[in-house]
């Protein structure tokens, strides 16, 4: 007579129960000291480690992969040789919307050597592009270049900073 009582008094409320399996502490997948290597028909095209890593569930059915002890990617040509690098202290993609962020100690450099330091960055798969709204410095071998944002392409090899400000070497025999 108990039990049913019991489960007669029961009420699934649809919210608490979301709640319960999509909480920030339920990942779906993680791990410790994760190496990834990503191919294209068989070419290398990146390399990623990272300390730890945590797929958390969404509640429209994605997830978004955080890597709360940061990153580091190598991507490679098409002969093997590495052409640029991103590190940061702290990443985290949202399936979704197609959307990496990257915060702390944000550092990336391309196949020219140019150096880029933010404190964040956004990569859009979607639109192909890597932006910040933060300060940024930019340094290549002209000089250092500081500015409040950027926008490039994703290989950050067509980049633009605004308000733009630094000391550029300029070479005066051309």
């Amino acid at each position: 007579m108990g039990v049913l009582i019991f489960m007669c008094s029961c009420e699934n409320d649809i919210q608490q129960v979301n709640a319960m399996f999509f909480a920030n502490d339920s990942a779906l997948m993680s791990g410790k000291v994760v190496k990834m290597t990503y191919t294209t028909n068989g070419q290398l095209v990146a390399k990623m480690n990272t300390p730890l890593l945590r797929q958390l569930p969404e509640s429209d059915g994605t997830s978004t992969v955080e890597f709360p002890n940061g990153l580091e990617i190598f991507y490679y040509d098409s002969v093997g040789s590495i052409k640029s690098r991103m590190r940061a202290d702290y990443s985290i993609y949202y399936e979704n919307q197609g959307l990496w962020v990257a915060k702390n100690n944000v550092e990336v450099v391309n196949e020219n050597g140019e150096k880029l330091n933010t404190e964040y960055m956004v990569w859009d798969r979607n639109k192909e592009t890597v932006s910040s709204d933060q300060d940024v410095r930019i340094t290549n071998d002209e000089g250092v270049i500081y500015g409040s944002g950027f926008v490039s392409d994703q290989r950050f090899s067509q980049w633009e900073i605004q308000n733009g400000r630094g000391i550029i070497n300029v070479n005066t025999d051309e």
